[in-house]
């Protein structure tokens, strides 16, 4: 008897649940307001990132790609700097000698795309590089559309491998896809 009782009320709690919910038609548009809304009122001051964390996770990053990158002797804690206010990131590396510009190229390459990540990491309305179908990746992420980037390459010699200044915005010269031949 208490079973007959027990499945009659959960039949009909069943049949009450489905008259309660509220049908709503599939084509009806509906705004997310965090997720696609302009951000107005943010002007370019309002980025600041901070340089040292950049730096750190540039080198962890570089380490877990399992690219030594033996030809670059410059001092870890200085490879990476920035200037807020400027809107900067500087990149200065010095190589051995007998460093091609091919191996700079893919160093930067690596070295950048950690910099994207990192850049929306520490701020959501940066983009982390994309991943194109083939799994490399496509572009360095949105962090150079705010920030100019400045590369300083040399090897000990003092012979200039790379001497870029790029605007925000401008297109970076090196291949977010790089591949040492």
């Amino acid at each position: 008897m208490l079973k007959k009782i027990s499945s009659v009320f959960l039949l009909l709690f069943i049949i009450a649940s489905l008259f309660a919910c509220k049908k709503t038609d599939i084509n009806e548009t509906r705004e997310f307001p965090f997720e696609t809304a302009p951000y107005y009122g943010v002007s370019n001051e309002d980025y600041n990132l901070d340089f040292t964390d950049m730096n750190n996770y540039v080198i962890e990053y570089l380490n877990s790609e399992f690219m030594p990158f033996f030809f670059v002797k410059s001092n870890k804690d200085g490879l990476l700097s920035g200037d807020n206010e400027k809107k900067l990131i500087t990149v200065t590396c010095v190589c051995t000698k007998g460093t091609t510009v091919n191996d700079v190229d893919l160093f930067l390459s690596m070295l950048l795309n950690g910099i994207g990540f990192n850049a929306a990491e520490q701020d959501y309305r940066f983009k982390n590089p994309t991943v194109g179908s083939d799994g490399s990746y496509t572009d360095f992420g949105t962090v150079f559309n705010i920030y100019n980037l400045k590369i300083d390459a040399k090897d000990e010699d003092g012979k200039v491998l790379r001497d870029d200044y790029i605007k925000a915005t401008e297109r970076i010269p090196i291949d977010p896809r790089y591949i040492k031949e």
